[in-house]
């Protein structure tokens, strides 16, 4: 389909998931049409979704790590990590470029397997050497806040 006559798309959303669904389903779909992502706040800039991954695969980003790097950090499924900003997952994802959370979406993959993997990313997000389980992490980094303060 010619690109020239297709109307651009502008989604108005404040929320977080929607820009990552936006960013996920632009990539895997291949989706070759100006979409636009504009928050209700007018001091904000328009987004391109495009140009956003285009911009992080120029940067070695890797985009298909940005719905499993959302569910594991703080969708609205989740409980939420505490002390921790919605971007520094990212900045821990591209500080270790070794590390890919596409194993989430490997159905064949068993869970102790995928659970371990979360925790050594969780334990990275806290900058923290990888604990053994949530529970671990969670009594090791309440120590390091206690002692911290």
């Amino acid at each position: 389909m010619d690109k020239s006559n297709q109307s651009p798309i502008k989604v108005i959303n404040d929320d977080t998931v929607v820009f990552i669904l936006l960013l996920h389903f632009y990539k895997v779909k291949c989706i070759d049409i100006d979409i636009f992502l504009e928050t209700t706040n007018k001091k904000r800039k328009l987004i391109n979704i495009g140009c956003t991954i285009r911009r992080m695969e120029e940067q070695d980003y890797c985009v298909g790590d940005i719905l499993p790097l959302h569910t594991i950090t703080g969708c609205d499924t989740v409980a939420g990590l505490f002390n921790i900003g919605k971007l520094k997952p990212l900045a821990v994802l591209i500080k270790d470029t070794n590390f890919h959370l596409g194993f989430l979406s490997d159905r064949g993959n068993e869970f102790g397997i995928v659970y371990k993997r979360c925790v050594n990313f969780i334990s990275m997000y806290y900058g923290m050497a990888p604990q053994d389980s949530m529970n671990q992490l969670r009594y090791k980094y309440w120590l390091k806040m206690e002692n911290g303060r």
